[in-house]
């Protein structure tokens, strides 16, 4: 999976959660693995918290451990 902010079907919506911590919902792209790439991209949603101290790193977290989330709005 990736994540590129400079494509615009990767997105990033931040929130502050009622425990004080701050929430992403990030839509990233499977493009498959290195033995089966995918063709075209599949966009996945995902969820998890985010340190603005080291954003790459939450969203590489978020992308790897975070809770699948339903289709985030145009």
């Amino acid at each position: 999976m990736i994540f590129d902010s400079e494509d615009d079907r990767c997105k990033l919506i931040k929130a502050m959660g009622p425990d004080g911590k701050i929430h992403a919902f990030i839509q990233c792209l499977d493009i498959g693995n290195i033995y089966n790439r995918l063709k075209k991209p599949h966009e996945k949603q995902y969820w998890g918290f985010f340190s603005p101290d080291e954003p790459e790193e939450s969203i590489k977290e978020i992308m790897r451990h975070g809770v699948k989330w339903p289709a985030i709005p145009s």
